[in-house]
């Protein structure tokens, strides 16, 4: 997997905003145009409240009055339109671009995860994938665009804020941007020690997530082992890390603001010792006119360092994120497709000396050679890691041979798009799968123009018709949480979309482990009638349900070391019969 470092913040934001379009460009723009204006208008009222000081100060009579009422109308005026020209307009749009740009990597993500290997999935956990696709999307949609601008305008705001003051009074300005060197000092020692904080909790949290669906996953098998209490002081232990890393981060990021009200502080009060000196020395009321005006702008020269600390903090927390979801979009894809499929002459298969490793250095499959007419059944034993699934994930291209070649058809299917070359196989496995929607829609699935007719024949023949129609809405009964459906249930209507797809390939992988014995031998019978013109793989660790397959190959170490019919194999008195014997001791 990709490195997961923090990595420099402009460059991750260029990035994505080169990914989320022309319109990410835009929204920055026009926000940063937005905060202008919004830092224009603030600005503006403190400098006219210094006009109606002054008014009242010096002037009696009605000038004094219509100053006064003139200012005052200004000053609302200002804050209507900052309301108006750019409190709703940045509002809007900030919603708008942040929706936008969750949505957009949500959809590369979840289009991303198609097109990955299942050698990337081997080495990833579920609790990383899950956190890349909720929490960091989350995270940048809720905090992305908005945490720049904010930024920028703090810093417009800084700016603007000494010009302000330095026009209306410039010794009292000298003496407030003391604070700058102050901030400048310590911000980027917080914003250090966050960046580090930050990776570990993402960390943290990734394993958290993690815990959670394995513990959801295997409830039944943590129970039957009366592991609760373990398992709950390992969730408390995941936990407790979390909040002591986030508790750590948070008193970090939160420094700034109790540094900068204190440090603001002190410089209100020497800005009120320094105007009543400067009233004090005869200097015509200079100090003390502008006074309420730099006391607005001491309580508003703390908001852009807040801002700007706060948001910084905020997008260190979306600059990792962005590291993950692109550490995952930039994952090596699955081998591109042909720039034209080939077509099949036959639907003969050929492994022509194929080798395969999950690791380079670690073969699983090695020089394997096998020819398969049509419409036979292949059965495939073995020891666990013996390579008897890996033989059925490299026929279907899930993983890519190390070397050799596989043929359908004198085509290597390489040659063939991946589509269409897994629409010409049907595969049961031995957990069942159905997905929430009704019994209908799993067993049709994607075939297409499957008749009521077709679908009750074959659920007839696999003994599964008359528990649909025990259900109050037979086929349109819907599978979720809440339906009682057992697992041997569950393997009956994927064995029935098996058979519904029709395809030229069979692909069962202890398809019949989850049903009583009776079901089995019915299923046997109905499968072996519905499969007579195809090419069925059967991976079985029960030797009695393979005794009529045409080939049963006996794999060790991914190499075949017997190959037969079960009468030539038993009297071969070789591996599989010591299988075979061992199974059947009892009966014997």
């Amino acid at each position: 997997m990709a490195s997961s470092k923090i990595k420099n913040l402009n460059s991750t934001f260029f990035k994505s905003f080169k990914f989320i379009g022309p319109s990410a460009y835009f929204c920055v723009v026009f926000l940063i145009l937005n905060s202008l204006i919004a830092v224009m208008l603030s600005i503006l009222s403190p400098i006219y409240l210094r006009d109606i000081t002054n008014a009242l100060a010096n002037n009696t009579g009605s000038d004094m009055y219509r100053t006064v009422l003139q200012t005052s109308i200004m000053i609302i005026i200002f804050y209507v339109a900052k309301l108006v020209l750019s409190d709703l307009p940045y509002n809007l749009i900030k919603t708008y671009f942040d929706q936008r740009s969750g949505d957009k990597f949500r959809k590369a993500l979840f289009k991303k995860m198609g097109k990955l290997p299942l050698s990337y999935f081997d080495g990833s956990s579920i609790g990383h994938n899950m956190t890349v696709m909720v929490h960091d999307t989350g995270t940048v949609s809720g905090n992305f665009i908005g945490s720049i601008c904010q930024v920028f305008t703090g810093f417009v705001y800084l700016i603007g804020l000494m010009i302000a003051m330095f026009i209306t009074n410039w010794a009292m300005a000298l003496l407030c941007i003391i604070a700058v060197p102050i901030f400048g000092t310590f911000l980027p020692m917080i914003i250090k020690k966050s960046k580090v904080l930050y990776d570990q909790r993402w960390k943290t949290l990734s394993k958290v997530n993690g815990n959670i669906e394995e513990m959801f996953t295997n409830t039944l098998i943590i129970r039957a082992a009366n592991k609760e209490e373990e398992a709950s002081q390992h969730f408390d232990t995941l936990i407790t890390d979390l909040y002591k890393i986030s508790k750590k981060s948070s008193f970090i990021g939160s420094l700034a603001g109790p540094m900068f009200s204190i440090t603001n502080s002190i410089i209100l009060i020497l800005v009120v010792i320094f105007a009543t000196l400067l009233q004090t020395v005869g200097h015509n009321g200079s100090g003390i006119s502008a006074l309420p005006s730099f006391i607005l702008f001491i309580g508003m020269f703390n908001s852009p360092f807040s801002t700007i600390s706060g948001n910084i903090q905020s997008l260190l927390g979306v600059s990792v994120c962005l590291n993950r979801i692109f550490d995952l979009l930039e994952e090596e894809e699955i081998v591109p497709e042909p720039p034209f499929s080939h077509t099949p002459k036959n639907n003969d298969i050929v492994f022509d000396h194929v080798s395969f490793g999950y690791k380079p250095n670690q073969m699983i499959i090695k020089d394997f050679n096998l020819s398969i007419p049509f419409g036979k059944t292949i059965a495939i034993v073995g020891t666990t890691g013996s390579g008897k699934s890996t033989l059925v994930n490299l026929l279907m291209r899930f993983y890519e041979v190390t070397s050799g070649k596989i043929e359908i058809g004198s085509v290597n299917i390489t040659d063939i798009n991946r589509e269409k070359l897994r629409d010409m196989f049907s595969m049961v496995l031995q957990e069942p799968w159905v997905f929430q929607g009704t019994i209908k829609e799993n067993i049709i699935y994607n075939s297409k123009n499957v008749s009521q007719e077709r679908l009750e024949e074959i659920c007839e023949k696999i003994n599964l018709l008359h528990f649909i129609k025990t259900l109050p809405k037979g086929f349109e009964t819907v599978l979720d949480d809440s339906t009682n459906v057992s697992a041997g249930e569950k393997q009956l209507i994927t064995i029935a979309r098996l058979l519904i797809k029709d395809a030229p390939f069979v692909i069962l992988d202890e398809a019949t482990s989850s049903v009583d014995t009776q079901t089995e031998r019915e299923i046997q019978l109905a499968m072996g009638e519905l499969t007579k013109q195809k090419t069925s793989f059967v991976i079985a660790h029960r030797l009695s349900t393979i005794k009529n397959a045409d080939t049963i190959l006996v794999l060790q170490h991914g190499e075949i070391v017997e190959k037969g019919s079960h009468d030539q194999l038993i009297k071969l008195d070789g591996e599989y019969a010591k299988l075979y014997n061992s199974q059947f001791a009892d009966c014997a």
